[in-house]
């Protein structure tokens, strides 16, 4: 599109994927490697922005989780993913930059296609102070 050989983007929807989990007793949204390490469930959810689920991964830890904390991180997740730029329609809406968490430059590269111009997308490479 930008280098003017398609007519329309060939996406069809955007893509979010959140982690969830269980620390302490209580239901988190994007655990950071401490409370995932330390969670007594934690999940992986991926969802289309038209609220499709692409993948629903979770892990009991220690003790097996019940349909109800399972009903509560789920709902979790789909808030979290709903509130992505890409999946709420704020992408491009007063931004300049996305952080994309791939250390792979070719894979910047390949979002920034497809992303608004005026946006800098941004690999963790931009970040040398974060632990590998």
């Amino acid at each position: 599109m930008v280098a003017g050989k398609l007519e329309h983007s060939p996406l069809r929807d955007s893509v979010a994927a959140v982690s969830v989990g269980i620390v302490g007793g209580q239901p988190l949204l994007d655990l950071d490697y401490l409370e995932d390490s330390g969670a007594a469930v934690d999940m992986n959810i991926v969802m289309t922005g038209d609220g499709r689920f692409v993948e629903l991964q979770g892990t009991a830890e220690d003790e097996p989780f019940t349909d109800s904390e399972l009903e509560v991180l789920r709902e979790l997740g789909r808030q979290g993913a709903a509130s992505w730029p890409p999946c709420s329609g704020q992408l491009g809406a007063g931004m300049t930059e996305l952080v994309v968490a791939t250390a792979t430059p070719v894979n910047c590269a390949r979002f920034a296609t497809c992303s608004p111009g005026g946006i800098a997308v941004l690999g963790l490479e931009a970040f040398p102070e974060l632990p590998e």
